[in-house]
């Protein structure tokens, strides 16, 4: 669906902009996640939904309030590349040609941590697309099939592999009798990979909830399995 939408042209930037190249960007993580896993790539395949979850909660975050939210968040990559520029500096003694636009980054703000994103995207997207979950207002306890609880379930699971944790080589290292054997095949299932294509489609919602594309039947169904709740008998 995405690839019938893009390529297409701007005359500048704007929210339509914005949010279709984050669309894009979205789409074609998932195709790498999907490829990777395809190839018996689990552990490479989660750590790429790792990053389309980031991608995925950001630009919910952008449309809450896209005017203020984008300059937020042009400012958190000005801060960024601020940090870059002092950092090649101060270390390695480097002067970028690009040095004195890169002085002009000094004093950005760096965007909010990623989990507070999810809260935000949490508290503002139930009431406007029924497949978002929010959380119960008289308990403390999260909702875990919100944007907050994946938080929880995805990126801080994913992220022990990303980071070369321990359990990153579980992937390599197979029991085997009185042995263990290393090896580069790893299981085929997709794991935890397989919420690539929901959180894909809570992106199309909010992209349909702004532009009125791809519509959202069509999009309803992608994330329905993550929402599902058995009834009594199913």
């Amino acid at each position: 669906m995405v690839g019938k939408r893009v390529p297409r042209a701007f005359r500048g930037p704007s929210w339509l902009f914005w949010a279709t190249a984050m669309l894009a960007r979205t789409a074609a993580i998932l195709d790498s996640v999907t490829g990777l896993a395809e190839r018996g790539r689990r552990a490479d395949a989660e750590v790429a939904l790792r990053t389309l979850y980031t991608h995925v909660t950001t630009f919910c975050w952008l449309a809450i309030d896209p005017e203020p939210h984008l300059a937020e968040w042009q400012g958190g990559s000005e801060a960024q590349w601020d940090k870059f520029n002092r950092e090649v500096k101060g270390l390695y003694g480097i002067t970028s040609p690009d040095d004195d636009v890169l002085a002009s980054f000094g004093g950005a703000k760096t965007l909010k941590p990623l989990e507070q994103l999810a809260d935000d995207v949490d508290a503002y997207w139930p009431s406007q697309i029924a497949a978002f979950r929010g959380h119960p207002g008289d308990s403390k306890k999260k909702e875990l099939l919100s944007f907050r609880g994946a938080y929880t379930s995805i990126f801080r699971t994913t992220s022990r592999i990303a980071h070369a944790e321990v359990d990153s080589l579980q992937a390599s290292v197979r029991a085997r009798e009185r042995e263990l054997v290393v090896s580069m095949q790893e299981p085929s299932q997709f794991g935890r990979s397989g919420f690539a294509l929901p959180l894909t489609g809570f992106a199309m919602l909010v992209y349909n909830h702004h532009f009125e594309w791809p519509g959202e039947p069509r999009v309803g169904r992608m994330v329905a399995a993550l929402n599902y709740e058995p009834t009594e008998g199913d």
